[in-house]
């Protein structure tokens, strides 16, 4: 049955969440024990990213000097003796198929040397949601995790987070819904759902929304599975949600997992697409590879969501959807996805070209839809692009292609020319935002182009990023 609550104007009700009978293991002790392979020379793709408790970062391997084929393995010690029970594998979260495990192993270990034969073994299905595995208890402190392949094939092994699962002996509280660092955009309700185990008769679940009343929040104590609530009348704000575990006459139940806690914001959403330079590729300074709120990764985007942030004082998201090697033309295919993956975005920031010009995608400059030559040209690529955008009720923002040097500054009197055509499409389509020039940009900051002359160095993308925000309203 649902039940209405209202506590200093915030209604709850309750919502079906499976109970569950696992729990996650801390990984307050975790550490790295082996991984064949990580990427850090061209950003931070690091193993221990996979167990970090964030899931916009991610382990990948090598990639950028060289491709090392699978099997690929992470190994990692949990600091303490468990009864393991399973696993959960969580994708990439940036849209990218790149490195998502299509075979695997599981192992458990003791000592961290004999592994034996593996607890669980299969293949995932290649989608971006997480995966769980269950398997006959086993007791161990280490636990290893090998790709045998990548589900297209590709030498890659990428993972976002690794979780493992015992059996629930104490009391555990987890948040299932929403995920850490959600961003909400027209919204200002969130729906938290709760799993709660190891509970004695009478015991419930206690949800707090930004310290509760005390401090301009909310309280409601629910004793009834499955637990859930909604939240509503938020500000655009960061909100902080705890659960914790409590004892029938409502006081909090002590123990290492009877507490959990999730950010979500309210705030602005933006989505970049593009190419590689969108993706942050030779982007060399690490410092700035993570949004201050965690929420974003590599090249420009977090360095633009920490300005943003800055500026409105209240959330934003810059989303990273760049792929390396695109064009306008894959652009125009894929818009679609990453429109239905990211549902909730305003904005979207695009940057295509530099590949096309390697091809050469003919400009279309001056053309229009039914005049000879107009299809398959860079015109009709990007404004299918803001077509699709545009037709999802949100806000297409165009940006100029790069100039480049060396082997690569053949190209710049087509980038010219693709930009004389973005400068068409936003009079055409009545954009608002003015392009940011990153053509006379890089023209005049050659410096802050990498060494290939082709990609931003880190000081490049922090220029783009500064661009991108003085244009942004």
């Amino acid at each position: 049955m649902n039940k209405l609550w209202c506590l200093f104007t915030v209604p709850f009700f309750i919502l079906s969440v499976k109970y569950g009978y696992a729990q996650f293991i801390p990984k307050t002790n975790w550490s790295l024990k082996y991984v064949d392979s990580q990427e850090t020379s061209c950003g931070n793709w690091a193993a221990v990213n996979s167990f970090d408790g964030n899931t916009a970062t991610f382990w990948h391997t090598q990639w950028c000097t060289s491709n090392p084929p699978p099997p690929h393995e992470i190994q990692i010690n949990l600091g303490g003796m468990y009864n393991i029970s399973g696993f959960q594998y969580l994708p990439r979260g940036d849209g990218s198929a790149n490195g998502r495990i299509g075979q695997y192993e599981f192992y458990v270990s003791t000592d961290g040397r004999g592994w034996g034969t593996p607890v669980a073994t299969g293949t995932f299905a290649n989608d971006g949601t997480q995966k769980t595995v269950s398997f006959t208890s086993v007791s161990g402190q280490y636990v290893r995790l090998r790709a045998l392949s990548e589900v297209n094939g590709n030498p890659w092994t990428s993972m976002a987070e690794l979780n493992v699962l015992a059996p629930c002996i104490t009391p555990l509280a987890k948040i299932i819904q929403p995920q850490n660092n959600l961003l909400q955009t027209s919204s200002t309700s969130v729906s938290v759902n709760a799993s709660a185990c190891g509970l004695n008769s009478g015991w419930g679940v206690r949800f707090i929304l930004d310290g509760g009343p005390t401090n301009g929040g909310a309280q409601f104590d629910d004793y009834t599975s499955p637990f859930g609530v909604i939240f509503t009348n938020l500000a655009k704000s960061e909100h902080l949600i705890d659960v914790f575990i409590i004892d029938n006459s409502g006081n909090l139940v002590s123990g290492n997992g009877t507490h959990d806690r999730v950010k979500v914001g309210i705030g602005n959403y933006y989505v970049a697409v593009g190419d590689s330079i969108t993706d942050g590729f030779r982007d060399d300074i690490t410092s700035d590879g993570i949004s201050q709120d965690g929420r974003n990764i590599g090249g420009y985007e977090p360095i633009l969501n920490n300005l943003l942030t800055n500026r409105k004082v209240y959330p934003q998201t810059v989303v990273n959807k760049g792929i390396g090697g695109t064009t306008s033309s894959n652009g125009a295919s894929s818009i679609a996805s990453v429109l239905a993956s990211n549902p909730d975005a305003q904005y979207f920031l695009i940057e295509y070209g530099t590949n096309d010009a390697s091809i050469p995608v003919p400009s279309g400059l001056g053309l229009h839809s039914g005049d000879p030559g107009y299809p398959g040209t860079f015109k009709a690529n990007m404004q299918q692009i803001i077509t699709s955008i545009k037709n999802a009720g949100k806000l297409p923002y165009l940006a100029k292609v790069p100039y480049s040097t060396g082997q690569y500054s053949g190209r710049n009197s087509l980038y010219q020319t693709y930009n004389q055509v973005i400068d068409e499409l936003v009079s055409e389509n009545n954009i608002s935002v003015v392009p940011p020039d990153f053509y006379t940009y890089f023209q005049n900051n050659q410096t802050q182009l990498s060494s290939d002359g082709l990609h931003p160095n880190g000081i490049g993308y922090q220029g783009m990023a500064n661009l991108w925000f003085n244009a942004l309203p």
